[in-house]
């Protein structure tokens, strides 16, 4: 069980914050604070609207903001307290916590252009947290083929004990599957961790190889690819097989 101190993860997805520090043309400086404030009070229905002003700007502060859109959305939380699924984390939760909470309802392409313009807003934070809704996503859309999680019209709900479950019986199906002849259980846990992987390599570097990297997210990653026999530089060039042990060891880490 991994306890979460997240604070600085969550004052990174306050865009307010960073526009103290934006340089540049007036107009696009007014163009980003509308835009904030447009998100300050809009829900996940309305919150395209408040960000199609600056889908041209390639601004570190656009794409924090961008980033802070994508978690609304997504409907992860409310614009009136952004911070409020990771203070559940903070006081009481664990892995699956995190990844419950995270979870984009399945929606991995929501999650994979909400992870990219974290990546890209230039914060380690916020790069970190993106890669983490990407990983979740990509784990709660094999729900329907292992069963652990709610179905809720055409997406999938993971409580804690459900993602918990999920990730049981993704490692299991991995532990049981061969590459050389994959059922199609196999074949589904080897793409959903393939796809977590993937998420992991892009921020690695960013998020986690740096001084001052958020230990309580990155740790079990590390831990994960050390019982794997891996460097981080190894992340870069996996084979299927490096990445069902490593797959394997991080879900051992995260249930």
């Amino acid at each position: 069980m991994v306890n979460f101190k997240v604070t600085a993860l969550v004052a990174g997805l306050s865009c307010a914050a960073l526009l103290a520090g934006c340089e540049g043309a007036q107009s696009e400086k007014d163009m980003i604070m509308e835009a904030q404030y447009c998100l300050d009070k809009a829900n996940s229905g309305t919150a395209d609207s408040c960000i199609s002003g600056i889908a041209s700007l390639t601004s570190e502060n656009a794409y924090a903001i961008r980033c802070a859109a994508g978690f609304l959305k997504s409907g992860v939380t409310t614009p009136e307290n952004l911070a409020e699924a990771f203070t559940a984390i903070q006081d009481n939760g664990n892995t699956a916590t995190m990844l419950s909470i995270l979870n984009f309802d399945g929606d991995t392409t929501l999650a994979d252009w909400t992870t990219e313009q974290c990546t890209k807003s230039g914060s380690a934070g916020l790069a970190l947290m993106g890669s983490m809704a990407k990983s979740a996503t990509a784990l709660a859309s094999a729900a329907s083929d292992f069963g652990s999680c709610t179905l809720n019209g055409s997406t999938y709900t993971c409580d804690e004990a459900a993602m918990s479950d999920l990730i049981a019986d993704i490692e299991t199906a991995l532990l049981a599957g061969d590459l050389n002849s994959p059922t199609p259980e196999f074949q589904q846990a080897f793409d959903t961790v393939e796809a977590v992987i993937q998420s992991v390599q892009s921020v690695y570097s960013i998020s986690c190889g740096t001084a001052g990297s958020n230990s309580d997210i990155c740790s079990p990653i590390n831990k994960a690819l050390d019982q794997a026999g891996m460097t981080p530089a190894q992340l870069a060039s996996l084979t299927d097989a490096d990445i069902k042990t490593l797959g394997e060891k991080l879900l051992a880490q995260w249930k």
